[in-house]
């Protein structure tokens, strides 16, 4: 009798360790959880360029981008970037485009600031509606925001002509904790178009995603 009790517990315990392991719903959400954990949501500052020599109208004529446009497609190639960087270094974290959520972003940052200067430049999100950047993030599916802070253009003649591009960044959580910030730069010798750029760009790509998971894992 003993010897039979002894038995059928095992099998109730197989049993139910069974249809736990093959609860479908259970699967789904803690891959749901495990991927938004590795989702980030780049967003970028608004007119976010600063430079020691060139002004708008220069590296428009330099890159062959729209003076109007300078900003955001600068934005958007380190956005880009990051994408592809991720991707080909096979990284567990993923970059949500901003296409869907630069609107609500373009709202809620209206009256942040760009504090500190050059390749310190930083933004302060303390203007920043929290409930409303968690709800953006929420809807991108991401468990964490990249601002681009600041774009520092540093050109200098000696002991070379270099274009220093410096890329100021922020980390933040869902409850507009940062988390981390930080600067890595590139370089060339003149203002680059945007293939040139993607390029230039993917050392620092690569350094950023190592902060990302250094920092969250």
């Amino acid at each position: 009798m003993k010897k039979f009790f002894v038995l059928a517990l095992i099998a109730t315990t197989l049993f139910n360790g069974a249809a736990m392991a093959a609860d479908p719903e259970t699967e789904e959400s803690n891959a749901a959880k495990m991927d938004r954990n590795h989702k980030v949501l780049v967003v970028g500052m608004d007119d976010n360029i600063v430079s020691n020599y060139f002004s708008r109208d220069m590296l428009a004529e330099g890159t062959g981008i729209n003076e109007d446009s300078v900003c955001y497609v600068y934005n958007k190639i380190i956005e880009n970037s990051l994408t592809a960087t991720a991707k080909k270094t096979k990284s567990p974290f993923r970059f949500v485009e901003s296409t869907g959520e630069q609107q609500t972003w373009d709202a809620l940052s209206k009256n942040a600031r760009i504090e500190g200067e050059e390749d310190k430049s930083t933004a302060d999100l303390s203007t920043v509606d929290k409930q409303q950047l968690k709800k953006m993030l929420d809807q991108a599916g991401a468990a964490y925001l990249l601002v681009l802070d600041a774009h520092y253009l540093k050109y200098q003649e000696t002991p070379f002509k270099t274009l220093f591009h410096y890329v100021n960044y922020s980390l933040y959580d869902s409850n507009k904790n940062k988390l981390a910030q930080g600067s890595n730069y590139f370089t060339s010798i003149n203002p680059q178009n945007e293939a040139q750029m993607m390029k230039s760009s993917r050392k620092s790509s690569e350094k950023i995603i190592d902060m990302i998971a250094k920092t969250v894992d």
